[in-house]
């Protein structure tokens, strides 16, 4: 006979929910502070490391395309993965990837970063909304707590346009000293949700196998807007 307690598990009490709140926004404000970034660095890369300007202008589309497309295709392939994985999988790419900038001080690194950035806030905001559906109780907790969130992704935002504005006061390369930082809040952002039971039960996908979740897609190229969407990320 199962325990009655052994399929509560993975059920989130009342502080796990709290901790997966709180990575949640630390993560939302993370994303929000360094998407919001391109601006700053793109005016810092051609100051101190030399990069022509024109080279420099396409750093947003090292952000803005991995977005549309890694939205698009991860769609069906989430649920398999997992929400709290897939932030998971986001939080320490981009944590990683910020640690390095310091020691790698080059303007690749600086794309490759941008690159994470998009391909990771695609897991990561379609994981969140997703996740909120679980950590909730009523339509109420959920537009309360979504409103919160998206809130505090522009306190984000502005928490980034003054971190790298102070930062660019600094000589020389020490700007990128900006970025251990960032990688400080994506490492709290990682252990909170770590140590956080998530019970995704009730979004698990149906038994189905990856061929047939992307024929089921496949009608959505039929509908004018994702076409023109998809096509967009290319311009």
């Amino acid at each position: 006979m199962t325990h009655p307690s052994s399929s509560l598990d993975a059920a989130p009490t009342s502080t796990g929910t709290l901790r997966i709140k709180l990575a949640i926004i630390l993560t939302y404000m993370l994303f929000g502070a360094l998407l919001n970034s391109v601006g700053a660095v793109n005016l810092l890369v051609v100051q101190t490391l030399g990069v022509p300007r024109a080279e420099a202008a396409l750093l947003d589309a090292w952000k803005d395309l991995p977005i549309a497309l890694t939205s698009f295709l991860v769609a069906s392939l989430l649920p398999r993965l997992g929400l709290k994985k897939s932030m998971l999988l986001a939080v320490a790419a981009v944590g990683a990837a910020c640690a390095a900038m310091p020691l790698l001080s080059a303007f690749w690194a600086i794309k490759l970063l941008f690159c994470t950035l998009g391909a990771g806030f695609a897991l990561v905001k379609v994981s969140a909304y997703s996740m909120i559906g679980l950590i909730t109780q009523d339509r109420a907790g959920h537009a309360r707590f979504t409103n919160l969130l998206e809130g505090l992704f522009m306190v984000g935002v502005l928490g980034g346009f003054l971190l790298f504005s102070n930062a660019a006061q600094a000589e020389g390369k020490g700007w990128l000293q900006v970025y251990p930082l960032l990688a400080a809040i994506a490492a709290g952002a990682f252990v909170l949700l770590l140590i956080s039971p998530l019970d995704e039960g009730p979004i698990q996908s149906p038994d189905m196998s990856l061929r047939e979740d992307l024929v089921a897609m496949a009608p959505l190229l039929k509908m004018a807007l994702v076409v023109v969407f998809l096509l967009s990320a290319f311009l």
